[in-house]
């Protein structure tokens, strides 16, 4: 004889997960840079009202948030989109008021990307951005490494896609001479990663900077911020193509 004995066994089954509306950022970020072009402005707005809404979110939210951000920037043509939407006073806010270093790090790196376009000049001038990155390079603040190349990039940028009036701008608002955001400058030219070195010194050559900072060394050979006039020119030309 058989015996049917499914109806009296209890199946274990796990306790059904809460209900999220929201799909996770790392979702969002995946279909955004998939397909290369921002398809939601709803989306971009629920991410930027996350690192704005409160004065210290938490660190991994906030870090997932600009992960997706950076990830939208990376192609151009959302870059103007996200400045409309408000995404250089959300950033620039959340760099002022939240000291934790890797959030720092992570929101100058988007603003990086997003000064890549022609909208990021005036975007930049109306929250008084510029000085705040040049801030950031002055060794006084005590900016990490990784922050102060975000902010040299970023400048590059700034200065690459406004043109004269931004180049200006970033020498009134303290980078020129032998400021402190110079010597920070310097210091990412000597000491930073491989794309930082050459934007740093890109940079110091956009402002005119090089012939006050050219010097010789007791063999003749002419040295600018730590580098031989060789090594000088092969950083500038990385720096063209990136």
């Amino acid at each position: 004889m058989r015996y049917h004995t499914r109806s009296h066994i209890t199946e274990a089954r796990p306790p059904p997960r809460p209900y999220n509306p929201r799909p996770p950022l790392c979702t969002v970020f995946w279909l955004w840079t998939s397909t290369d072009q921002l398809l939601g402005r709803r989306g971009t707005s629920s991410t930027l009202w996350l690192i704005s809404s409160k004065p210290h979110p938490p660190p991994r939210s906030v870090k997932d948030a600009l992960k997706a951000l950076f990830g939208i920037a990376l192609y151009p043509l959302n870059r103007g989109s996200m400045i409309e939407l408000g995404a250089v006073p959300a950033l620039f806010s959340l760099v002022l008021k939240d000291g934790r270093v890797g959030i720092v790090e992570d929101a100058t790196a988007v603003v990086a990307q997003v000064a890549g376009c022609e909208e990021s000049e005036e975007a930049s001038r109306k929250v008084s951005g510029t000085g705040v990155l040049v801030d950031l390079l002055d060794p006084a603040t005590g900016s990490s490494l990784r922050t102060k190349e975000n902010a040299v990039a970023a400048l590059l940028n700034l200065g690459r896609c406004g043109g004269e009036k931004a180049v200006r701008e970033i020498k009134e608002m303290g980078l020129g001479g032998d400021s402190g955001a110079v010597e920070g400058t310097r210091e990412v030219a000597a000491s930073g990663s491989a794309k930082g070195k050459a934007k740093a010194v890109a940079l110091l050559t956009m402002i005119d900077v090089g012939n006050e900072l050219r010097s010789g060394n007791e063999n003749g050979n002419r040295i600018l911020y730590g580098f031989s006039d060789s090594g000088f020119d092969s950083l500038v030309s990385r720096s063209s193509s990136n």
